[in-house]
């Protein structure tokens, strides 16, 4: 184990996460606060490590939880960094990273002037609001910390500008690869779905909204297309041709 300084810091709510950097691969995980030399330091920090040499302990390491670590800062004009040697305590009991962590999670909000107040949800990490697609209720999640979201505030506008063509053509998709593996699942005496029939039994229920233009958005059925409720996710991203949407489900 190389030798080096020790660091007390809070994982930030984007979690572990597998980087690119200098044509080099990194698992890396953000610091919102950390404490060095008992001073405590709110300011964000990248902390890396390359792979594949890397402690198998980081990836278990959860959003908004300490971490004691051995690593050396290195200077960088636009941003901080460490890089992590290794990870020595993942349940570490610090008062004052502690009080920083709760004031962190208390209810963190984004204002949207389009969309009004997301809430924050520690778990899975996104801020969320209840919203109406067309004539339904939708949950819609920014897939992201605050620095983050107004980005993808603007991706959920275009979508929502837009959801009428849009919702017509994610059902096509949906049903160019789903109707006629529905229909192969009935039984022989039952009336066979029709387009029309199939597009009026799905309904979006989430739409989720990442970094880069990224989204996907699921519909469920009503049951009586399968017989269990089943989600079907469409992924798209909006720097790129809506031919190119995929679906699972």
């Amino acid at each position: 184990m190389k030798s080096g300084d020790i660091y007390i810091g809070i994982v930030e709510e984007t979690g572990v996460r597998r980087i690119l950097f200098k044509n080099e691969n990194f698992i890396a995980f953000n610091l919102c606060a950390y404490i060095y030399n008992d001073q405590l330091k709110e300011e964000e920090t990248t902390v890396y490590m390359k792979i594949p040499t890397y402690d198998y302990t980081i990836e278990g390491l959860k959003p908004l939880t300490i971490v004691e670590f051995i690593g050396e800062k290195i200077q960088h004009s636009d941003s901080n960094r460490i890089d992590l040697y290794a990870i020595i305590n993942t349940t570490v009991q610090n008062t004052t990273l502690q009080k920083f962590l709760e004031k962190r999670q208390e209810s963190i909000i984004f204002k949207s002037d389009f969309f009004g107040d997301f809430y924050w949800c520690p778990e899975p990490y996104w801020f969320e609001i209840k919203t109406r697609w067309i004539s339904n209720e939708i949950r819609l999640f920014l897939s992201g910390n605050l620095k983050e979201v107004p980005d993808m505030e603007l991706s959920a506008i275009k979508l929502f500008e837009r959801q009428d063509y849009l919702d017509l053509r994610f059902k096509e998709k949906i049903s160019k690869e789903l109707l006629k593996i529905i229909n192969d699942r009935l039984d022989s005496n039952k009336k066979l779905f029709t387009m029309h029939e199939f597009q009026n039994r799905i309904n979006l229920k989430d739409l989720i909204i990442g970094k880069n233009g990224f989204f996907e958005a699921r519909y469920s059925n009503d049951s009586t297309l399968l017989p269990w409720k089943h989600s079907i996710g469409i992924y798209g991203n909006l720097n790129k041709d809506l031919n190119e949407l995929q679906i699972i489900g």
